[in-house]
């Protein structure tokens, strides 16, 4: 069992600047829901490179659940050794 989250993502001067995307997962309002730390650790998902400097992309990011039952929320991360460049983060609509 899983969620399937279908992510666009856009960038503006980061040409050939890595950038790494990260998921995590938590129980929605901040509550944990009894999940462990591996479910609460920053997990890499995908590592992006803008080709041109402003560069735009999709794709489908598929997140397992966990077995104990709650409400939870994914996080988005997009990080990048560019000093350059911010980070960004997204977070899901609670679901269950």
């Amino acid at each position: 069992m899983g969620v399937v989250i279908n992510v666009r993502m856009g960038f503006v001067n980061a040409r050939d600047a890595p950038v790494w995307i990260y998921w995590e997962m938590a129980g929605a309002g901040g509550k944990t829901n009894s999940l462990s730390d591996d479910w609460l650790a920053s997990i890499p998902a995908y590592l992006l490179h803008a080709t041109e400097d402003v560069d735009s992309g999709s794709f489908n990011l598929w997140v397992p659940l966990p077995k104990e039952k709650g409400d939870y929320v994914v996080s988005l991360y997009a990080r990048t050794t560019n000093d350059g460049l911010p980070e960004d983060s997204i977070s899901t609509s609670s679901f269950h």
